[in-house]
């Protein structure tokens, strides 16, 4: 017999597993790094929700109540004096046609025209002035928090941002909302107490295991969880390009803050003197429209 029959056969029988277990382990691989890439676009965007939060919960509140403490009233006195100077001067236009009519002044009949025509004007004043009291309301039932609890009433809600957001938390369950809901308004009015127990009470939420059968299905999720934090960057570029967050810093200058206080109480001044001339003006046309 051929030493050749009397040696074991050369088989490939094992390289169909062998490029089987070479392909899973690739796959493997790819998972494993498109995973490490959620998460840490996950961590992103639960970053950027948590700033938008706080801008929006707590950053513009603080800085419209400071405005309306430190501005608004002063704004509020320039917007009645200048619907009085205007009021005054449609009151003279007005005399003056009947005048030229030959019709006598009636006070009843131009007061009532001029409570038509100026009816937004009014809404519009009572409108802010109604914000301006609801603001000093605000500031005057908010308790202000130690600088130790201001930091962790961010720490948690930053937490629970991570696991409840319902953008961070693709699926989240109406309880997961439910919690969301409760921790947004317990940040919002500053309630650390209530933080603390939505944050012991959702500690079983938002668990995500993170691993995903296919690449199709974490590649998909990695373009949703980029998507959102590209809406969020735009957002947030929004929120710190538009007032009230752009009168920060201004507010806090307080040479700012007294030139235009001084600005404001100078153009007051300006429309009660025009109200005042106006007025003289329809009294002396109403006398002489009697003689």
């Amino acid at each position: 017999m051929d030493a050749f029959d009397q040696s074991p056969h050369h088989s490939n029988e094992h390289a169909p597993n062998d490029a089987l277990d070479q392909a899973n382990k690739l796959l493997a691989d790819v998972l494993q790094q498109l995973e490490s890439q959620i998460n840490e676009a996950r961590a992103t965007l639960s970053n950027l929700l948590f700033e938008i939060d706080d801008i929006e919960l707590q950053v513009n509140p603080r800085i419209k109540v400071d405005y309306s403490v430190k501005i608004g009233c002063f704004e509020n006195e320039l917007l009645k004096a200048q619907i009085e100077a205007r009021r005054a001067k449609r009151k003279l236009a007005l005399a003056q046609a009947r005048t030229n009519r030959g019709d006598a002044i009636v006070d009843t009949e131009l007061e009532e025209r001029l409570q038509e025509e100026f009816a937004q004007w009014e809404a519009e004043l009572s409108a802010r002035v109604s914000e301006y009291i609801q603001n000093l309301e605000v500031r005057a039932s908010t308790t202000a928090l130690s600088a130790q609890d201001s930091r962790e009433l961010k720490r948690l809600h930053r937490t629970l941002i991570k696991r409840l957001h319902p953008d961070a938390n693709i699926g989240c369950e109406e309880e997961c909302e439910r919690f969301f809901l409760l921790a947004q308004a317990a940040y919002e009015h500053g309630d650390l107490e209530l933080l603390k127990s939505v944050e012991a009470s959702t500690r079983h939420l938002g668990k995500n295991s993170g691993a995903f059968p296919t690449e199709a299905e974490a590649s998909a999720e990695l373009e949703i969880v980029n998507a959102r934090i590209e809406v969020c960057r735009g957002k947030l570029e929004l929120l710190k390009s538009s007032n009230p967050y752009l009168l920060k810093d201004k507010l806090d200058d307080a040479a700012w803050v007294t030139k235009t206080v001084l600005d404001l109480k100078g153009q007051t001044e300006q429309h009660a003197r025009a109200c005042e001339y106006y007025l003289a003006q329809y009294n002396a046309l109403k006398e002489r429209s009697h003689e």
